[in-house]
């Protein structure tokens, strides 16, 4: 019995060896990785689901142009045609139907193709085709319209601000609005 404990031991040790050395050598020959294919990038693609995100992506672009225009006409306080604001939106959504998406992403394949190796590729591709990568893809339109509204407020209080600064500068910088200053700058003693 001891002699059969002692060959099961025996065999086991050296089965788990193999496999473990196995595993090394597995790992020590990986598949020669490269540039990725034209067809990595359309399985990325199709797997994000670049189509139908791009298209939500415009809509949400679409819907912040109005609501900017919307207020940049109010701020403004030119007098303008009563339908002035739906020619813009009209204007404005002709542009994002016409939107060549086939052509900016079949731009888009090289310049993927230089940044990621088909490792790379497959490792994201392979991330997005999860459940938590298509989760993300499902929420992704959404955040991306929140954070464009939330970036926008901030740019815009922003921009204010430094308009502000800048025309503290000017007013401060001109020579004409001091009574008595002459043109030329006084001379340092």
């Amino acid at each position: 019995m001891a002699r059969f404990l002692l060959a099961l031991g025996m065999c086991l040790a050296l089965c788990v060896g193999s496999l473990a050395q196995h595993t090394r050598s597995a790992k020590a020959k990986p598949e020669p990785d490269g540039p990725a294919s034209k067809e990595d990038v359309q399985k990325y693609f199709a797997v994000m689901d670049i189509r139908e995100n791009m298209a939500a992506m415009l809509d949400a672009m679409a819907k912040q142009s109005h609501q900017m225009a919307h207020e940049e006409i109010e701020k403004s306080g030119a007098k303008l045609p009563p339908d002035f604001e739906g020619r813009m939106d009209k204007l404005m959504d002709s542009m994002m139907k016409d939107f060549p998406a086939d052509q900016l992403t079949d731009a888009i394949v090289p310049v993927i193709q230089r940044h990621l190796t088909r490792n790379e590729l497959r490792s994201v591709t392979a991330f997005y085709a999860s459940p938590a990568g298509q989760h993300l893809l499902k929420e992704q339109p959404a955040i991306t319209q929140e954070s464009m509204q939330v970036a926008y407020g901030v740019m815009q209080t922003r921009m204010e601000t430094m308009r502000e600064q800048v025309q503290t500068e000017i007013g401060m910088s001109r020579l004409d609005t001091k009574p008595g200053a002459s043109e030329a700058p006084a001379k340092p003693n």
